[in-house]
């Protein structure tokens, strides 16, 4: 387990019940469908490390034994830009725990993940409550796709620039 100031992360389990009750909630959930991947239970993936965060794989946010959501990243890049992503309950949304996950999570991918530069995330320009939870974050707003907001927390992303000779 993962202890963050006052969150936890646990590693998923699809075999706990309750992980996998909550892992079906949210792929089931209507708004989820509209901002996130259809395909949602089909590609996170389990962790293999219990005690440090893995990239690439999915956890479960724990507060207090009550299952608020999940948070996951992409690879990080070359350039040491990380994508990260995460979704919450239905039953768990409209209390600031968006906020306080990307709260709490922030601080500690800049200090856990070696060769970060940079943390990425992308939200779906319609999604208000997450559009302002990134700014509340300190996240700035980089640019605009034609259904996404690009959001980085510090400011531009991390170019991989090779020299020339």
């Amino acid at each position: 387990m993962i202890i963050l100031r006052n969150l936890s992360l646990e590693a998923l389990d699809r075999g706990k019940l309750e992980h996998y009750t909550l892992t079906r909630k949210i792929a089931e959930d209507e708004l989820t469908a509209k901002y996130i991947s259809k395909n949602f239970s089909t590609w996170i993936k389990e962790p293999t490390i219990k005690d440090r965060i893995e990239l690439e794989k999915t956890y479960v946010v724990v507060k207090e034994k009550t299952n608020l959501g999940m948070i996951g990243t992409k690879p990080l890049d070359r350039a040491g830009n990380l994508e990260l992503w995460y979704v919450l309950s239905p039953t768990e949304r409209g209390k600031n725990y968006g906020d306080k996950i990307l709260g709490e999570l922030t601080p500690y991918l800049i200090e856990h993940i070696a060769g970060l530069k940079n943390i990425k995330l992308k939200i779906k320009r319609d999604n208000v409550a997450s559009n302002k939870i990134a700014k509340e974050n300190g996240y700035i707003l980089n640019h605009k796709e034609q259904e996404e907001n690009i959001y980085y927390y510090f400011d531009e992303p991390t170019k991989n620039v090779e020299k020339k000779h």
